[in-house]
């Protein structure tokens, strides 16, 4: 299933079969990549992640941002993402709005997916992760 934020829905028969395909990679041929897939948006805190967190702990790892903004014209954002990153000697790919079959593939390519979710209310915020 994907979570598309309004509900639980099918995989469709297209992104099963490149599932199907693309998974087959042993451990050692899978990346050291960190994959932030949603909306690209100020209020997602994907700037302040990359303004705030500790670079050594980015060391060997790529980190991935897809997703295209909502509203807003997100490439603004990802120009000064793209920007932090470089400063700050952090590995990071701003892709944006991709399609779901090429998200699919780099997710099987990953060497231990997860996936993080955070729910904030004004500034506290919530961090569940999920091996």
């Amino acid at each position: 299933v994907i979570d598309d934020n309004t509900f639980l829905k099918p995989l469709a028969r297209t992104s099963a079969q490149v599932l199907e395909q693309e998974c087959t990679l042993t451990a050692g041929q899978r990346e050291q990549d960190l994959l932030y897939i949603g909306r690209l948006k100020e209020t997602k805190g994907q700037l302040e992640f990359l303004k705030r967190i500790d670079s050594r702990l980015l060391e060997g790892y790529t980190v991935h941002f897809y997703g295209g903004g909502d509203r807003v014209d997100p490439r603004p954002l990802m120009a000064e993402m793209r920007r932090v990153a470089r400063l700050r000697g952090i590995s990071a790919m701003v892709h944006g709005r991709v399609s779901k079959a090429r998200i699919l593939r780099h997710l099987c390519k990953v060497r231990k997916p997860f996936m993080l979710l955070t729910l904030c209310m004004g500034s506290s915020c919530l961090h569940f992760d999920k091996p």
